[in-house]
């Protein structure tokens, strides 16, 4: 009797998330944590982990969730770009809102200039003739 297992896990870092698809062929399951959620990134490493190169990773987000895998093939290497991605992450964030205040102050003392010369010109008025 020989056991043929065809599973697999594949973590995915975009811009704006992580994402651990593992499954069997055909049964995938899938779980993404915004880089805004999440909280830490623990790694374990054991003698036999370093040996084969593979150890224990563990996600902590703020709502509670975890992703844990072991047997992770450079862990150390996935936890580095993970960290890498989240600092991006926060200075696209950082540079989002300080461009929507500059915005925002920028309509805000046009709004008030328009007002100073609206309020300083005076109101004409016409009078019609019968």
């Amino acid at each position: 009797w020989i056991e043929i297992c065809f599973k697999s896990t594949e973590f995915v870092i975009t811009t704006k998330r992580f994402i651990k698809k593992k499954g069997i062929l055909f049964n995938v399951f899938s779980m993404d944590i915004p880089f805004s959620h999440i909280a830490d990134v623990h790694v374990d490493r054991t003698l036999w982990g370093d040996v084969f190169n593979a150890n224990y990773i563990c996600i902590s987000t703020t709502l509670g969730k975890k992703i844990e895998d072991d047997w992770v093939k450079d862990v150390d290497r996935l936890k580095t770009r993970i960290l890498y991605q989240i600092d991006q992450y926060e200075e696209e964030r950082f540079a989002r809102q300080a461009r929507w205040t500059a915005d925002a102050t920028v309509r805000a003392q046009e709004r008030e200039r328009l007002l100073r010369e609206a309020q300083a010109k005076p109101l004409k008025t016409t009078t019609r003739k019968k």
